[in-house]
């Protein structure tokens, strides 16, 4: 709506500088609905009945606009919108169990909001610069937008103060809005005509102390269960102490050799190293030409190796792949390489028997020579079996398997770290029969035991929690073995200990064996250091004589107390663990004893 200034002379000083519009229905009940001024406070329009700017000439017109601006409604109500539809977006993944999903949901919707903060503080600006009025607004979208970036910088690096940004928000956000109603409208109370954002930052802020609360308690009744657990282990080990103190000492000496051997080891989840898996393959591919030259041109021959070699006469006389050959290797290991993920199960094939080792594979190509009797065997490709589909879902796992398992005779050459946590399954699904057999070995030389699932009986009526065992599979389900950790505490363990990195994840497969006395825990140490089956790359010792220290590495109020040795260990010197590509894994072994 509009005034117009008197046209008269001499009526410049009788212009109405401060004004209201009322309107009604009925003539009886009257509503301001306009002023001489007004603001815009979130998402109304406030009349503040202050001095208009009337112009002097005589006869203007002066056009009072109250109406909600664009960018302030985009402030008001669209970028909010946007925050909470988000919001529901993330709480229903984390309701999912998607949890780095819901992070990343989190931490994009963090970002986008303090930018477009940033944008819209910016565009506030130039309209309050338009209308000569104070730059209230555009300040506070701009301190919001600091508030989001500070948000955004907390997810990202400091995700363990997950309420931190709540509770700066419940502080920080109220000071801006109430500086916005001072300027405005000449009073701190921050509610009238609007609430703004007070309630959201209140619901906020109760959510945030109400997260601070739990953790407290979680913490403080973990606390008292450590304590409690402390008590008791630190009192059975300080009596194991006064009856075995000189085992103890022994056990020291030999675990801190065994930790200089192996300190210059990456005790870290890593592949074999692909370069000199190629090479390997491509030399000894040759070098069973020149042999089979011997003999019947078309018959692979034996070498003097550990391990079966194929030949072929792709290869040159003088114990080199031909060129030909080497770049059809090359070509097809990258193509292996860049095809990471199998088929869909709605391309299955029906799988044709072809390779006697995994006779469900599907044949792709065989680099052939003149006669069909001397075509290299082992090349497979499982572009439709049922277990490259279904279970194994990576065409690199299906062509290792599909070679046979003695291609990788090479001592074990360590690649870059492991980094899904998909492939460090997989490794620990082919690894854990031969670790157990391993294991069940090493506790037979050392009279190790195994937990039993239930206490069972003796004789005599006496109680036995753990008694030795043979690998016999009929009497598998009596005992408590370690195992594959699952899916779901490998992932929080990532989360909580080891931010997310996988190749530090060391007990994916893990076992425990039990010792009647420190004695034999040592034996089987020493078993160990002389074991060519395999490679220790990390040991850690909290089986200390009383007032030696605590283990490194772990804050004494946090660390229950329980007295153990952990070794780390690679199973680098198993053929069938090399076949399969997996002398790389890290299995975790527990040394403990029977008493504790």
């Amino acid at each position: 709506w509009f005034i117009r200034t008197l046209e008269e002379g001499g009526t410049e000083g009788k212009d109405a500088l401060k004004f209201i519009l009322e309107g009604s229905d009925d003539e009886e009940v009257w509503t301001m609905v306009g002023s001489s001024t007004s603001v815009r406070y979130f998402n109304v329009v406030a009349f503040t009945n202050a001095t208009a700017k009337v112009p002097e000439g005589r006869g203007r017109r002066h056009v009072i606009d109250a109406r909600m601006s664009t960018i302030h409604w985009l402030a008001g109500d669209v970028v909010t919108a946007i925050y909470y539809f988000t919001m529901v977006i993330v709480m229903s993944l984390a309701a999912s169990g998607a949890y780095r999903r819901a992070m990343n949901g989190v931490i994009f919707n963090q970002g986008f909001q303090g930018v477009i903060r940033f944008v819209l503080s910016l565009a506030m600006l130039w309209q309050e610069r338009q209308d000569e009025s104070h730059h209230a607004y555009s300040m506070y979208q701009f301190g919001i937008g600091c508030l989001y970036v500070f948000n955004l910088s907390v997810y990202l690096f400091f995700q363990k103060f997950l309420e931190l940004p709540l509770l700066v928000a419940f502080v920080v956000q109220p000071v801006l809005q109430v500086n916005v109603h001072r300027e405005m409208l000449g009073t701190s109370s921050s509610l009238p005509p609007a609430a703004g954002n007070m309630p959201a930052t209140f619901v906020l802020g109760f959510v945030g102390f109400a997260l601070l609360a739990i953790r407290v308690k979680i913490m403080i009744s973990a606390q008292r269960r450590i304590a409690t657990a402390k008590v008791v282990y630190e009192g059975e080990w300080r009596q194991v102490c006064q009856e075995q103190e000189s085992d103890v000492k022994r056990l020291g000496h030999t675990v801190e050799r065994l930790q200089g051997r192996c300190r210059n080891i990456k005790a870290l989840q890593l592949n074999p190293s692909r370069r000199s898996d190629l090479l390997d393959l491509s030399k000894r591919r040759g070098s069973l030409s020149a042999s089979s030259s011997h003999g019947n041109p078309s018959a692979p021959q034996r070498t003097p190796s550990r391990s079966r070699m194929h030949g072929s006469p792709t290869h040159q006389g003088d114990g080199t792949t031909s060129p030909e050959a080497a770049m059809h290797i090359q070509r097809r290991m990258s193509w292996i390489r860049s095809t990471k993920r199998v088929a869909p199960a709605a391309q299955f094939q029906p799988p044709q028997p072809s390779n006697p080792m995994v006779g469900e594979f599907v044949e792709l190509e065989r680099i052939a020579s003149g006669a069909a009797e001397a075509r290299l065997p082992g090349v497979y490709f499982a572009s439709g079996s049922l277990i490259a589909v279904s279970v194994l879902q990576s065409r690199k796992m299906a062509y290792t398997l599909m070679n046979s398992p003695s291609v990788r005779c090479s001592a074990t050459e360590l690649g870059p770290p492991v980094e899904t946590l998909d492939q460090l399954h997989s490794q620990a699904f082919f690894v854990q029969d031969i670790f157990q057999t391993w294991v069940v070995d090493l506790a037979r030389r050392n009279e190790g035991k195994f937990r039993l699932r239930k206490p069972e009986k003796d004789d005599d009526g006496a109680e036995r929690m753990f008694e030795a065992w043979d690998g016999d599979e009929d009497n598998r389900v009596r005992y408590k073995l370690g195992g594959i950790k699952n899916a779901k505490s490998a992932m929080s363990k990532l989360d909580m200990a080891y931010d997310d990195n996988v190749s530090k994840l060391l007990d994916m497969c893990r076992e425990t064996l039990y010792f009647e006395s420190v004695a034999g825990i040592e034996a089987c140490l020493k078993d160990l250091e002389t074991d060519a089956m395999v490679d220790v790359v990390q040991v850690k010792n909290s089986m200390r004589a009383v007032g030696e220290g605590s283990r490194g590495g772990e804050s004494g109020r946090l660390r229950a107390g329980m007295p153990f040795v952990k070794v780390n260990v690679r199973m680098a010197g198993s053929e069938q663990a090399r076949g399969l590509y997996v002398d790389t894994h890290v299995c975790e072994l527990l040394l403990v004893l029977t008493d504790i």
